[in-house]
């Protein structure tokens, strides 16, 4: 009978090993799935052999060998555990206000030509375009006429619609404007339920998001009923909830980086014995997913390599500070990997979003000046990697840097504001954004174009008293540098 009993328990015990299904097993499934599904499908859209299910099935494939691989090691991603009732409630809520999804057929805007780009991945199984008149009309007299015609629009002649170029000028081979990953997420879910269903990846990332959203809370803060308000608050979000049904990058962009700083944040709170090195693979991954979405990636890498600092400084954990550095480097030589990609893939789109974002504020050799800044963050880098090796020295830089950065957090918020101010002065009443009130008519109309600001936004949709609270929370002393540099990100 004892024998019996025993022999139960086994297989019970191997069932639970088999079959792991706690929140944070799940969790880290459904990344690798994602991640899969991404890189698979950009791979073989770029290839030309795009197909929507088999697309899918190798991601199953994938997620159910890492699965397979990874069984029985750890699972749990440490500090207070989530509840399965509260993802749950999380993601009822999230649907109920994100349900049902836009469809949106026509192009010229951004939420048009992603829908339209996805149609074409669907359809055609590649990236490339062509322009099919011109292909007819090439050896004929009427070709110039054509081009011109067609081409030459707002003195670009490689423009053939709003949003598709020719790669070269006089060549029938068309690109479109953005980068292509998120197309491709729309493709996968429109080739398996329909195009009219292409809109509902975006309701995945939304829900994925949330639920990421209220585990790295979890993480942070070691309780429950923190985490489950912070997360429905991002659940009964209006803006959340207007850009999870509505087809460009910020919701896919959010949860990228929610599931790369979840992983990380997983990897730096567990204990030493059990902590897998495969989380900081899996963020490093996903973080390169993020920027193959959206070229603002750019905006994370100061925070990427002052995080790394800052853990060759404060942290005393020896193998940790290590790991930390090689997941830093990772995510440095997936953004560069990005800019390659898009570059070379959407390389009109990469140009003017460069062009108008960096030139503004570094001038006309904004090349130059990036460029010494690139190089001088790796040599401060590298720096304070060989200055911390020493307990001592280490001691010196976090008088020298850590705490005063944690003691100015409020004076950090103020200039932020003040930027954010004086862009708004120059976007509505001067002539700074050459290209947005040329191209897109945004700058000069005064109190209008300020409305479109990203400050105006965040006040709209979180109330002035929302707004308030956070700036004052935030500038608030903090001492435990993780919160610190947490916060700085937000900034």
């Amino acid at each position: 009978m004892a024998r019996v009993v025993n022999d139960s328990e086994d297989s019970r015990g191997g069932a639970r090993a088999l079959v792991d299904l706690s929140v944070d097993r799940v969790l880290e499934v459904a990344a690798i799935f994602t991640i899969a599904a991404s890189v698979v499908g950009l791979t073989a859209a770029s290839a030309h052999v795009f197909q929507a299910p088999q697309v899918v099935l190798c991601a199953l494939i994938l997620t159910g060998t890492y699965a397979h691989t990874t069984r029985g090691r750890a699972t749990s991603w440490g500090g207070a555990r989530p509840r399965w009732p509260h993802i749950a409630l999380l993601i009822l809520v999230a649907l109920f206000f994100r349900l049902p999804a836009y469809n949106y057929i026509v192009g010229g805007q951004d939420e048009g030509l992603y829908t339209n780009i996805a149609q074409h991945i669907d359809k055609t199984g590649g990236l490339g375009a062509h322009d099919r008149v011109m292909q007819k009309l090439e050896g004929s007299k009427y070709l110039h006429r054509y081009l011109e015609d067609n081409r030459i629009l707002e003195g670009t002649p490689t423009l053939y619609l709003l949003g598709v170029y020719a790669r070269q000028p006089g060549t029938a081979h068309l690109i479109f404007q953005f980068y292509y990953l998120f197309p491709v997420l729309m493709a996968i879910v429109g080739g398996i339920f329909g195009p009219t269903s292409a809109v509902y990846a975006l309701t995945f990332f939304g829900v994925l998001s949330i639920v990421f959203f209220y585990r790295v809370a979890l993480l942070l803060t070691q309780s429950s009923t923190a985490a489950l308000l912070a997360a429905g608050l991002l659940a009964l979000n209006p803006l959340h909830a207007f850009f999870s049904k509505f087809p460009v990058t910020e919701v896919p962009t959010l949860a990228f980086s929610l599931i790369g700083f979840t992983l990380l944040t997983a990897y730096w709170s567990i204990d030493a014995a059990a902590r897998p090195s495969r989380w900081l693979w899996l963020s490093v991954l996903s973080f390169l997913c993020l920027f193959l979405t959206r070229i603002s990636g750019l905006m994370y890498m100061p925070f990427v390599v002052a995080l790394a600092m800052a853990a060759l400084v404060c942290d005393e954990d020896m193998a940790r500070r290590k790991a930390i550095q090689w997941w830093a480097i990772g995510v440095v030589v997936a953004y560069f990997a990005s800019v390659v990609y898009g570059l070379h893939w959407s390389q009109y789109y990469s140009r003017d979003q460069y062009i108008t974002s960096l030139r503004p504020l570094f001038g006309p050799h904004w090349r130059s000046v990036v460029g010494r800044i690139i190089v001088l963050g790796i040599l401060a880098w590298a720096g304070c990697w060989v200055w911390a090796k020493q307990r001592e020295r280490r001691d010196r830089l976090a008088s020298w840097l850590v705490r005063p950065i944690n003691r100015w957090l409020g004076l950090t918020v103020a200039v932020a504001v003040v930027i954010c101010l004086v862009r708004m002065y120059w976007l509505g009443w001067t002539s700074h954004y050459e290209l947005l009130g040329a191209r897109f008519h945004l700058s000069g109309k005064e109190w209008w174009s300020a409305s479109a600001s990203s400050l105006w936004i965040l006040f709209v949709f979180l109330g002035p008293f929302m707004m308030l609270g956070f700036f004052a929370t935030i500038g608030r002393r903090q001492m435990d540098p993780r919160f610190g540099l947490l916060r700085l990100l937000v900034i």
